[in-house]
């Protein structure tokens, strides 16, 4: 895979991800539009989907991460969210705030993460918790500095529909037929909705550069 190093390599990584899960997506709906009454492909949709929405948003954001890694920036130059990321990769214990002598090394960490290029390990830092339920999703919005007002309202669907059933039908429950069809119905356009918009923020954050921090006239 090559190097996402600018904006163009980033976008490309977004793409060519999402084409081909928005087209997966798009393939099981027409099948279970074909086949209402199977509801082996129903239950197939929701763990495909489910599948997709995991794996979108923990490539995308990982991307997004690898593009900022190498745009030799300093810490001190970026928004906050991203310092906490960084230093979240410098501290190799853990520190309580209660100890006086771990407050000197968060203090010391924190003054020369100012003065050092942003590095964060990506796989460390995202973690959907193989369990992508909107809390979970809100923490990564925070971690990247998206605006979590243009999902909020697809929170609900997420949790009490995609994250139910999926889990659900992973761990060999029973649901009610007419109520998988009825999630399947639900969840096919609002996840490739969700996908999408998180694509446009990443690239809207991306060109903006929301990433850095907002000088103000002296």
């Amino acid at each position: 895979m090559a190097k996402i190093n600018s904006l163009a390599h980033l976008q490309d990584a977004l793409d060519r991800d999402f084409a081909w899960r928005k087209k997966e997506i798009s393939d099981l709906k027409i099948q279970c539009e074909l086949a209402p009454q199977n509801i082996i492909m129903h239950k197939s949709a929701i763990l495909l989907i489910y599948a997709h929405w995991e794996g979108f948003i923990k490539n995308a954001a990982k991307n997004y991460l690898e593009f900022l890694n190498n745009q030799k920036l300093l810490c001190k130059d970026m928004q906050e969210n991203f310092l906490i990321l960084h230093l979240g990769g410098v501290f190799q214990e853990e520190l309580n705030y209660k100890n006086f002598s771990h407050r000197g090394k968060i203090l010391t960490e924190f003054n020369n993460s100012l003065t050092c290029e942003f590095k964060v390990c990506t796989d460390k830092t995202i973690n959907t918790n193989s369990n992508l339920k909107s809390e979970n999703f809100k923490l990564i919005l925070e971690q990247l500095g998206i605006p979590k007002h243009r999902f909020e309202l697809k929170f609900q669907i997420i949790d009490e529909k995609l994250l139910q059933y999926r889990n659900a039908i992973a761990h060999g429950e029973t649901r009610p037929n007419s109520d998988i069809c009825s999630v399947v119905r639900d969840i096919k356009d609002v996840i490739v909705e969700l996908l999408n918009e998180f694509h446009s923020q990443i690239l809207t954050a991306a060109e903006e550069k929301r990433y850095l921090k907002i000088k103000t006239k002296e």
